[in-house]
């Protein structure tokens, strides 16, 4: 890829006519900015990146929202949880407690069969295969709903579930350095195991006297601040540009993030936790921030665009 097409000035094309870069003739994707932020904001991502190219592409033409597609998971299965569970709360209070576990078993073995019979790209992206992860914590809080904020008691399942959890995290370490978004091995049964994993470290992490490592501060104070961790991350590397070092770029993006974390965290995520807003003063800030917000993602213009190569380096 020639120098003049490497760093990004922003983080978004405009709407502007699609054009040519002059240095390496790549076409520029400059009309999908704004029906991105649209998606983005609609928390249909997911669906808006698996028609425009695909979970890879971010790679090859970076978005400063394209990580938003794994939130527009989460935000259509809140859509539709609570409708589903007001069903199955009605099978519960007339049949028992088994017909939740009924409907649940039912919901993730439906998610699981729509991963072997869609592609790879449209498991990874897809809300219905994704499902199996969210169906699979719904399993686990259903177990423990006899006992809120606490685990089922005796120690012999407590070892269980401390096991389980150090297989978990050893199966999601594992995965992490070998497993490739593309792999069949992810919608052939993969997304289960780690859901199921993931499970493991979230059961253990509320037994009491049993957390370990799990409670210790760094990782508490990343847990609480996750959140603006995630929103921040992507688009700092975006704003870095293709082409630079990984060191570089950990060296800039990773004490950023955490020093917008936690100021996210103190200014807005705690005030709204412990409700010392006002609704009106949340509505007016939701409109500032939504207009500020797309105003950056669309002001800045690119002097080139980076073209397919910038996957294997960002890679």
């Amino acid at each position: 890829m020639p120098a003049g097409c490497g760093p990004l000035r922003g983080w978004c094309w405009p709407w502007s006519p699609s054009r040519d870069c002059g240095t390496c003739g790549e076409p520029i994707a400059s009309r999908r900015c704004p029906g991105e932020i649209f998606a983005a904001v609609a928390h249909i991502e997911n669906y808006w990146v698996l028609g425009h190219g695909g979970y890879l592409s971010q790679f090859a033409a970076p978005s400063p929202v394209r990580h938003f597609w794994s939130l527009a998971v989460e935000e259509q299965f809140c859509m539709v949880w609570p409708l589903a569970m007001l069903g199955a709360l009605g099978a519960v209070r007339r049949y028992g407690r088994s017909a939740m576990w009924v409907v649940l078993t039912v919901l993730g073995v439906a998610s699981f069969l729509t991963g072997l019979v869609v592609s790879p790209e449209q498991a990874y992206l897809g809300t219905a295969t994704r499902a199996i992860a969210l169906v699979v914590g719904a399993l686990l809080a259903w177990w423990w709903s006899d006992t809120p904020l606490s685990a089922p008691s005796g120690r012999r399942l407590h070892r269980v579930i401390g096991a389980w959890a150090v297989v978990g995290a050893m199966a999601l370490v594992v995965g992490l350095a070998t497993l490739h978004p593309h792999d069949e091995i992810m919608a052939r049964g993969g997304f289960l195991v780690v859901a199921v994993a993931s499970a493991g470290l979230t059961a253990v992490a509320v037994i009491p006297g049993r957390r370990g490592w799990l409670s210790v501060t760094p990782l508490v104070w990343l847990g609480r601040r996750s959140y603006g961790i995630y929103l921040l991350h992507w688009p700092l590397i975006v704003a870095m540009g293709p082409g630079r070092p990984t060191w570089s770029v950990a060296l800039v993006v990773i004490p950023v993030t955490l020093l917008g974390a936690a100021a996210l965290h103190h200014l807005i995520e705690e005030p709204l936790i412990a409700r010392r807003w006002k609704p009106s003063t949340q509505f007016l800030g939701t409109g500032v921030l939504a207009v500020v917000t797309t105003g950056a993602l669309l002001a800045a213009v690119p002097d080139t665009t980076p073209t397919t190569n910038v996957a294997e380096g960002w890679r």
